[in-house]
């Protein structure tokens, strides 16, 4: 059996609901969120890839390489992060794709490292993610391939019932990590750099 191999994936997401601008953009300590995403997956010694719509193109090229960023595919009748997810899927069919939303601004290195060993560790199971009350947190998340050729195959045969990124998790497997109280501030999702 041929060794699994991954991709990073940041989901640089859309306009903040309380600014007119992506929240991938936005700047702390002078560095993007979705530079400071894209180094906590690259850290893990992965290729790295922002997921980005066409309509984002002038502010991301503006910032970061045009081959670091993957455009949604436009023939998929999904959207969210869904699209991003399946649109990575398509162009690496038969990579892992550990996700990482821009908006997980205190998100330690380790967590993403720990959910990788975690992956390995439970044998490589559909998807992996850490949970909060048993109930999955997908922004921070590992799928294997198989599962992603499944979703999509469901997608193409428009049986999905949802596009939510927990009804995925919940229909097609994953295993949950429970966070403990004192880590689950670590997967707070932000709207602005002011609510830092």
């Amino acid at each position: 059996m041929k060794p699994l191999s991954y991709i990073g994936l940041v989901l640089c997401g859309g306009k903040s609901s309380r600014m007119n601008t992506d929240k991938g953009l936005f700047q702390q300590d002078g560095i993007a969120w979705a530079a400071k995403a894209s180094n906590k997956l690259q850290a893990l010694k992965l290729p790295v890839y922002l997921s980005v719509n066409e309509s984002q193109r002038a502010g991301y090229t503006s910032q970061f390489e045009e081959a670091q960023l993957l455009f949604d595919n436009p023939n998929l009748p999904v959207h969210g992060p869904l699209k991003g997810l399946l649109s990575a899927h398509i162009k690496f069919p038969d990579q892992a794709i550990v996700l990482l939303a821009c908006d997980l601004p205190d998100l330690p290195e380790l967590m993403a490292d720990q959910l990788l060993k975690k992956f390995i560790q439970y044998s490589f199971p559909p998807a992996i993610c850490y949970s909060i009350n048993q109930q999955p947190e997908p922004m921070c998340s590992i799928f294997h391939p198989d599962t992603l050729k499944k979703i999509y195959n469901q997608t193409v045969l428009n049986k999905l019932e949802k596009f939510s990124m927990r009804y995925i998790l919940d229909s097609f497997g994953s295993q949950l990590i429970e966070l403990a109280i004192s880590e689950q501030v670590f997967l707070k999702n932000y709207n602005s750099p002011a609510d830092l």
